[in-house]
This record gives structure tokens, C-alpha cells and sequence, in this order.
């Protein structure tokens, strides 16, 4: 993104202390860059903006098909297949800003024995952990009848601190009687993170 500003020595004193002001009003002491005209300060200002900007609405978007078949029968959640050679990949972001963020998830699944109850679970993981708030049934879902492919939908919301992140999703099956699959010609998952 490209700017041009021509700032007089009045407008960059002008935005430096009302920016001065402004975050004393919040608490701590920054340390704000002399409001006299330069290079510096309109760099200072852009980099703040951007940084504002980046941190609202559409952040990011992954949408990768299986990448080999698999199946589970755990009723304790499992990655979907290895992330290498069968069920999907990782996805790796970096958030711009720390916040909250909502990572909406879509994921393909079936079951092809249906146990007693022929639920499915899903569940997102960022760096290793199921984020603080994750749904606990919404992220269910109940198959009446086996094969029948279905696309799974669910958001969670997701405290990111301003760094990289991996996310991956796993699965589960609600009865020791239910066989859940994924196929490496059909399944996909995305994963859309907004904020």
C-alpha cells in the first residue's frame, strides 16, 4: 500500500499530541516519536494505521482437499489423519494484531458404521490446545443413515496473540460403535479467520 502526505510542522504537532493525549487517557506512558516533520513520523503514523486496519474484518482463508483417506473409531479426539500423507493439512497464520479473532471452520466428513447414537465431533486446535470457549455442540453433529458425505460448519472464537499460529482440526465419534471417514477424493476442509 502506497501513501503520500505532505505534513506541515503544525499538523504532525497537531496529530502527536492528540495521539499523546489519547493513549494517556488509557494508562501507561508511551514513547511517541517528536512531533517535528520527518520521515520517521509519517512512517510512525502509517505503521499504526496499518497495523489498525489489519486487525478488522477478513484475515485469512485455507482450503485444502484430504489428503489421503482415513478413519477413526476413538471416542477421545484424534488429528485427522497424519497431516502428511492422509487427512488434511496444517494451516499456519500469523495474527497482525493480538485479539479476539473467529476462525470459521468447514470440514467434510461421513461415518460408515453408525453406532448408537451417530454423532461426529470435530474440534480446532491452535498451537497444540483447543482455544478457551470452544463450542461443545455445535461442533456435533448427528449422521442418520452411514456414507452420507456431509459438510460440517462451526466458528470458534480465538484469543491470538500477535504472532504465528498453527491450526489443525481433530475428530472423534460419540460411541465405540461409529466408524467416522474422511476420503482423499471428495473431502475438504477451510478455515476462515475474521476479526
Amino acid at each position: 500500500m502506497a501513501y503520500s502526505y505532505t505534513a506541515t510542522h503544525t499538523d504532525a504537532t497537531n496529530v502527536g499530541n492528540r495521539m499523546q493525549t489519547a493513549e494517556n487517557a488509557i494508562g501507561g506512558t508511551p514513547t511517541l516519536p517528536s512531533p517535528v516533520v520527518s520521515n520517521d513520523n509519517v512512517a510512525f503514523l502509517k505503521a499504526r494505521a496499518d497495523a489498525l486496519l489489519l486487525s478488522f474484518g477478513h484475515q485469512a482463508y485455507s482450503e485444502a482437499a484430504s489428503l489421503g483417506s482415513t478413519s477413526t473409531s476413538s471416542t477421545t479426539y484424534v488429528d485427522i489423519g497424519d497431516g502428511a500423507a492422509t487427512g488434511f493439512s496444517t494451516f499456519a497464520w500469523t495474527a497482525p494484531v493480538a485479539k479476539t479473532y473467529v476462525v470459521q471452520v468447514a470440514v467434510d466428513g461421513y461415518l460408515s458404521v453408525l453406532g448408537a447414537n451417530g454423532f461426529l465431533h470435530y474440534r480446532l486446535l491452535v498451537d497444540g490446545s483447543e482455544p478457551a470457549g470452544h463450542p461443545t455442540a455445535e461442533n456435533r453433529f448427528a449422521f442418520s443413515e452411514a456414507n452420507v458425505r456431509r459438510r460440517i460448519t462451526f466458528s470458534v472464537p480465538v484469543l491470538f496473540t500477535a504472532a504465528a499460529h498453527t491450526l489443525k482440526l481433530q475428530w472423534k465419534v460419540g460411541d465405540a460403535g461409529s466408524t467416522a471417514n474422511v476420503n482423499s477424493t471428495f473431502e475438504m476442509r477451510s478455515l476462515r479467520i475474521t476479526g
